[in-house]
């Protein structure tokens, strides 16, 4: 029942890693 949510939940931590790795802000 669980499954859904931890697969959506991972997908969006990696999405969101992934863009702020990629965004490589100069700060």
């Amino acid at each position: 029942m669980n499954r859904t949510l931890k697969v959506a939940s991972s997908l969006a931590v990696l999405a969101f890693a992934t863009a702020s790795f990629g965004q490589t802000p100069s700060r």
